[in-house]
Formats: C-alpha cells, sequence, structure tokens
C-alpha cells in the first residue's frame, strides 16, 4: 500500500478527473508505432509531428523533465450523442462532443494545477514537476496505457472497459517516487471492427493508426487549406471534428447506457450550429464567439470552409442564398468551397451565380472550382 498515491487518487477524484493512474517516465512503448507512422507520412502536413525534437521527447518522456521519476495519468470524461441521436436537421452542422465546453486544455490545466498543488502541501517538500495538456510532445495514450487507465483500440483511442474512449488526458511529471500502476494487458476490441467499417473515409488502418490526410477531424480542424474532393461528401454537416469511431465503439455505448459519463467537467449540451446563422458570421463574430471554445483552432476561415461544405452536402435549396453570400467573400479559401457547394445544385440561381462570379475572379484556384462546379 501507498498513502500517498490512495490519497491522491482519491483527490484527483474530488477534483473531477475520472481516472487516476501511476506511470513511470521510462522510454515509450509504442515510439517505433509512431516512427512508423511519421515515416508513412500519415500525419498530413501537420510537420510539428515529425520534427527530430519532438519525436525524441515522444521517444524518451525524461527529456520533458530530465528529474522524472514518476507521471501522474488523469482522465476526465466528456459527454457524447450517441449514433441513434444524430442532430435533427441537415441545416444543422456537427461540431465533435469534446467542443461542446470551454476549451478542454484550460479546463484540465487548472485542475491538474490544484492536485500539484495538493501534492506539495502534503509532501511538505519542494517538488519539480511538469504538467503536460495534450499539445506537449508526449505519447500520453501510451503513458496512461502503461498506467492501467485501458488499452487502445483498433481507431487509436484510449479505451476504458467502464468509461470507453470519450476520456480527456493529463500528466503531471514528477520528481518524487510514486509506486507504478500495472498495465491493462488484455485487448479487448477482440474481433470488432466497427470503427474501421464506419469511418467515412475509411482512415483507419489495422496497425491502430490513423491516416490524418483522410480523417475527418483532420481535415474540419487542423487542416487549413483545400480539402480534397474526392472527400468533401464524406464530410456530410461535420463542420468541426468527427466523433463516428466512437460513437458506434460497443464499449462506449455501453458507458453511455449506463450513464457514467454524467458527473462530468464539462457540458453534457450538444452544441445547437445552425449552418445558415454560421454562414452570416463575421471574422470578429467568430472570435468573440468562440474565444475560450476548441472551435477556435479551425480558424474562421477553416471554419466557413467547413460550413459551406455542409450545406452543399445538406441538398437544401434554401442553402443557395447564403451560398452565393460565401462565394463572394474576401477570403479565396471560403469561396472555392462556396463554388463546390453551389456545383451540388441543379438550379438556375446557383448555376448564374457561377458564371458571374467567374468573369471576375482572379484566384486560379477558386475559378477551376467554379468550372468545375459548372461542368457538373
Amino acid at each position: 500500500m501507498c498513502p500517498l498515491k490512495d490519497d491522491l487518487k482519491a483527490e484527483a477524484q474530488r477534483l473531477g478527473f475520472a481516472l487516476c493512474g501511476i506511470s513511470i517516465p521510462d522510454p515509450a512503448d509504442h515510439i517505433q508505432h509512431y516512427r512508423q507512422w511519421v515515416q508513412a507520412g500519415h500525419h498530413a502536413d501537420m510537420s510539428y509531428l515529425a520534427r527530430d525534437d519532438s519525436i525524441q521527447k515522444r521517444a524518451n518522456p525524461k527529456l520533458l523533465l530530465p528529474k522524472a521519476k514518476s507521471v501522474v495519468v488523469l482522465g476526465a470524461c466528456y459527454p457524447f450523442n450517441s449514433p441513434d441521436n444524430p442532430p435533427a436537421y441537415s441545416l444543422q452542422g456537427q461540431v465533435s462532443s469534446y467542443a461542446w465546453s470551454a476549451d478542454y486544455h484550460l479546463v484540465l490545466k487548472e485542475k491538474a494545477e490544484f492536485l500539484l498543488g495538493w501534492i506539495k502541501n502534503v509532501t511538505h517538500q519542494p517538488i519539480e514537476a511538469k504538467i503536460c495538456i495534450d499539445s506537449a510532445p508526449v505519447l500520453e495514450r501510451s503513458l496512461a496505457w502503461r498506467a492501467g487507465l485501458g488499452w487502445i483500440g483498433k481507431n487509436g483511442c484510449l479505451i476504458h472497459p467502464q468509461l470507453g474512449s470519450f476520456i480527456f488526458l493529463a500528466e503531471i511529471f514528477l520528481d518524487i517516487q510514486i509506486t507504478p500502476d500495472e498495465p491493462l494487458l488484455n485487448d479487448l476490441c477482440g474481433n470488432c471492427h466497427r470503427c474501421m467499417d464506419t469511418c467515412p473515409t475509411q482512415c483507419i488502418h489495422p496497425n491502430r493508426t490513423i491516416d490524418a490526410a483522410r480523417c475527418l477531424s483532420y481535415l474540419t480542424i487542423e487542416n487549413r487549406g483545400i480539402i480534397p474532393r474526392d472527400l468533401r461528401s464524406s464530410l456530410g454537416n461535420h463542420v468541426f471534428g468527427c466523433d463516428i469511431c466512437q460513437q458506434v465503439c460497443p464499449w462506449n455505448q455501453k458507458a453511455n447506457r449506463y450513464g457514467v459519463h454524467g458527473a462530468s467537467l464539462f457540458s453534457s449540451q450538444p452544441l445547437q450550429l445552425s449552418l445558415l446563422e454560421t454562414a452570416e458570421m463575421t471574422e470578429e463574430n467568430f472570435k468573440n464567439l468562440y474565444q475560450f471554445s476548441p472551435i477556435l483552432r479551425a480558424r474562421y476561415e477553416g471554419f466557413l470552409r467547413n460550413v459551406a461544405v455542409a450545406m452543399g452536402n445538406s441538398k437544401d435549396s434554401s442553402v443557395i442564398p447564403a451560398l452565393q453570400r460565401l462565394i463572394a467573400h474576401s477570403n479565396a479559401l471560403i469561396r472555392a468551397h462556396a463554388a463546390w457547394a453551389l456545383g451540388q445544385f441543379d438550379s438556375d440561381h446557383a448555376r448564374l451565380s457561377l458564371q458571374q462570379t467567374f468573369l471576375q475572379e482572379q484566384d486560379s484556384v477558386v475559378q477551376e472550382e467554379i468550372q468545375l462546379a459548372l461542368t457538373k
């Protein structure tokens, strides 16, 4: 028994963390998989993931805190929609459930700092520590596995047998020794491959890695440029992220049935987003509305790009006036996708807008999109 460890886990739970495990900062167990993923180019254009210094830190966690002896790995649940409860209207944009609340980086950092303060108080000694919330170069799912918080599923997510995979992770590196937990050695995915079968773009590989360039979450958030034409229809009404591979997972369906996500640090109220209203947003509106939200990461032009694609996928002609305004937007990325979206409608109004815009359009990418839309 370790009194500090037991009390630490109790305090973590009191602060709202559903999971708390102790890992060791030894070289990462899954670093070879990560290196192969980068070498295959499956990180898309997220070049920061492939930097040598970034890979070295992921391989050796002690580079983040040289004196580290223990890692406290924390998990916080967040609510989600089941696949049986899609948005009621096709003109409602889908937002990944992790973005329904305030930015999790802010929430988890504050709670982790409280926990670190508690550790310093009860140990009565100076402690060197480092808190990591997602953005640090850490293989956090590997650390979470080592700390006994679950196994890494076929969709690459950490899955807990009672809580599922809708879990945020955070880590506190400490220069004090705490008895580590044992990893969960069983792979409870078994023969199930629903996540792979249901993925709209088939981006999940058999080796439990994701081709980011085809993943809807990457395409709608991290991707700063054009969404490939052959993938646009797969977006459906997704405007920020995607939960499909997790929604269909039996472990998440079980967790949802038993209401284990009821008590959470994060809002359980789905974010309602009207495509028509969002299409009218100015950049200032966007920044003010989402200043404390993960949605800000998509940036204004990327978010409206996604909204334009979702409106095109809706096949609802009531969006044509909104798309006509977007095709006149000052941003070329938005205009290009609005052109594609207008091309999804067999409408004289849509065709006329494309023809008139083409006569004055100076951007070659937008010109090409308009020509293709008119040809279709």
